[in-house]
């Protein structure tokens, strides 16, 4: 009886976590915040971005939380045809930024160009300003 129990404990727990993985599954997609709809790290497993495109979305969603939630929301509604997929678009511009600025690179001995980061979050914030910029053009030219 006791073991019939836990089978049964087991069944549900297992249905609760299956729901919650279809509901997750059905809010990534409605939102177009990521690439992979069943399982969203591996969006984030390439090199360069990696967790450099987290850590910007995430940034941009705290620290600019109101274009945040204009963004998500006019992504959410346009047809499917217009859409600017937040998450994939968050990707593919920090992999540009980290090329542009050369992130993750060492430096050349033959360099002798020297730019000073003013903040510890001026990548973070130039992303903001990059994304709310693509989005804007983006909605503009009807993509």
């Amino acid at each position: 009886m006791e073991n019939c129990l836990h089978v049964e404990a087991a069944q549900h727990q297992q249905r609760g976590i299956e729901k919650r993985k279809s509901m997750y599954t059905r809010d990534y997609k409605k939102l177009r915040l990521l690439i992979n709809h069943v399982n969203p790290a591996v969006d984030f497993t390439q090199i360069p971005p990696g967790m450099l495109a987290l850590d910007n979305m995430l940034y941009f969603a705290r620290h600019h939380q109101d274009a945040y939630i204009r963004i998500v929301l006019e992504n959410s509604s346009r047809e499917d045809k217009h859409e600017c997929p937040f998450g994939r678009s968050s990707i593919e511009l920090t992999k540009m930024l980290c090329e542009i600025l050369k992130v993750g690179e060492l430096p050349s001995e033959n360099c002798h160009d020297f730019h000073r980061c003013s903040s510890p979050d001026r990548l973070l914030e130039e992303f903001c300003i990059s994304i709310q910029l693509l989005n804007k053009t983006w909605k503009e030219m009807r993509a």
